[in-house]
């Protein structure tokens, strides 16, 4: 990788701490993150076409070459002996009593599923895991039905 790599973001302010993770995450190391109004000027420039191509064949490439940088740069996964299911619970911005909703739901479900089972919820409220995303990366790894 060239030596002065730098990448242009447009919401810098409010993601701060999301961009270097995810470059991590994928292997690229010492970016300069731009932003902000001055023009910049570069001997080459890189369009990526992410978001904007309409071809589905290209997107879905680009999500596999993606998932296997990914893996590759987690720390080693141990599989547990059960299976386990993820629940997504977007429990952040909700009334401060849901927490009852969602734990009677994550007993019932426990109970109903066979013991090689093992139910994790997967909270928006648990900042640790929000502002981890290698944590969230192995999280969705390892789960067995999400």
């Amino acid at each position: 990788m060239p030596k002065n790599f730098a990448i242009r973001v447009g919401c810098v302010s409010s993601l701060e701490e999301f961009h270097p993770q995810f470059f991590d995450l994928v292997g690229l190391e010492n970016i300069t993150l731009i932003s902000g109004e001055p023009p910049v000027f570069a001997k080459e420039v890189i369009a990526p076409t992410e978001g904007f191509s309409h071809s589905p064949l290209l997107n879905y490439w680009n999500l596999v070459v993606m998932r296997q940088k990914v893996i590759a740069n987690l720390e080693p996964i141990e599989k547990s002996e059960y299976k386990t299911v993820l629940v997504i619970i977007r429990d952040a911005s909700r009334r401060p009593d849901t927490y009852i909703f969602n734990n009677k739901f994550l007993k019932e479900l426990s109970d109903g599923l066979p013991d090689i089972y093992k139910v994790v919820p997967f909270r928006s409220s648990d900042k640790e895991m929000m502002a981890c995303m290698a944590c969230q990366a192995r999280a969705f790894t390892t789960a067995d039905v999400i």
